[in-house]
């Protein structure tokens, strides 16, 4: 999970909507479906799908 600049959180563009001093936390993450995924890439080369099934 990638945490996001609070910042985000904060303004909209140039524009405040929040104090300064909230507390946040900006969590971001991908979640792709298994059936979308027919392959991935790595250092060691590509492990497509029906490979992937047996690590």
């Amino acid at each position: 999970i990638e945490e996001r600049k609070r910042e985000e959180l904060l303004y909209v563009g140039s524009k405040q909507t929040a104090p300064i001093k909230a507390k946040v936390f900006n969590p971001a993450f991908d979640v792709t479906p298994n059936e979308l995924i027919t392959g991935i890439i790595t250092e060691s080369g590509i492990y497509e799908n029906k490979r992937l099934r047996r690590i």
